[in-house]
């Protein structure tokens, strides 16, 4: 995928055909419906981008802030990408993103190019599509409370099942 992203509608009708833009502007869909009931107001004037720099940027807040900020920027950066429609793969918009949760931008922009993070990232990412049968997004990964295998799931899943998961990863 290019740095610049590619049109929604354009991506999904590669990847889905029609079915797959036919959802995209059908404001009755399940994702639109489920966002709704929680407060989000999904946007489709977007592009998909590339997230390894996200994703290092989200390496770097957990390891030199804590999981505490990692979640508040995931927070933004969920909001900035699918309610705004921002490039979350352009260095300016993730240097915003962390500066709001505490991270200084500077930090933040050495952060999304360094071979560490963006190494542990493809390293990550190899090891759960390998361990977990990753093989699409979005992909949910929870620690259990009691420190066996995480549990995993795929796909944009009802709430009852997604309950039910997060019940099963905090039984001890």
């Amino acid at each position: 995928m290019p740095e610049e992203g590619e049109d929604i509608e354009a991506h999904l009708y590669k990847k889905y055909g029609i079915q797959g833009v036919k959802m995209l502007k059908d404001p009755n869909a399940y994702l639109y419906v489920a966002g709704r009931k929680v407060g989000i107001d999904f946007t489709n004037k977007r592009n998909i981008y590339p997230t390894k720099k996200a994703h290092a940027l989200m390496e770097y807040a957990k390891q030199e802030k804590s999981n505490d900020v990692a979640n508040q920027m995931m927070e933004e950066m969920f909001h900035r990408y699918f309610e705004k429609g921002d490039n979350i793969n352009s260095e300016g918009v993730l240097a915003e993103i962390a500066n709001k949760v505490g991270i200084d931008e500077a930090s933040a922009k050495e952060a999304v190019q360094d071979d560490k993070y963006l190494y542990e990232v493809n390293e990550k990412d190899k090891l759960y599509k390998q361990q977990m049968r990753i093989s699409g997004v979005p992909f949910f990964m929870i620690d259990r409370k009691d420190g066996q295998r995480p549990i995993g799931f795929s796909g944009a899943q009802p709430i009852d099942i997604m309950a039910e998961q997060l019940e099963e990863a905090t039984e001890e």
